[in-house]
């Protein structure tokens, strides 16, 4: 939120606030539309973030995970063996440490939303 209420939109650059948001387009509680007005609301406000704001749509997706096909990608879920490509920690740290944006993040996912039951 603190991206929102930013009065000056060359602080957000020059600091390098990197902002990863992702949404659900199964969310049943919070409408992924929302999450998609506000990350348009965000760039009208911080005008040219230099691409250090980046939203990702999870197809199918529950509220933060769960829900039919592929959604995890270590929100909040083990990611095994996972690689900077598929675990959203990996994914910030390196933009962060090496300057690297993310173009995708590939999720993962289980037989019946449980990992003990192997990949699907």
């Amino acid at each position: 939120n603190e991206v929102a209420k930013t009065a000056e939109p060359q602080l957000f650059v020059a600091r390098r606030k990197i902002v990863i948001h992702h949404v659900g387009w199964g969310d049943a509680g919070i409408p992924p539309q929302g999450s998609l007005d506000y990350f348009d609301s965000v760039q009208s406000k911080v005008g040219n973030t230099k691409g250090l704001n980046r939203l990702f749509i999870v197809p199918s997706m529950s509220h933060c995970g769960g829900g039919e096909g592929a959604n995890v990608f270590g929100n909040g879920a083990a990611v095994p063996n996972a690689d900077a490509s598929d675990d959203v920690v990996k994914v910030l740290d390196r933009w962060v440490e090496d300057d690297l944006a993310p173009a995708k993040i590939i999720a993962t996912g289980y037989v019946d939303d449980n990992s003990a039951k192997g990949v699907e």
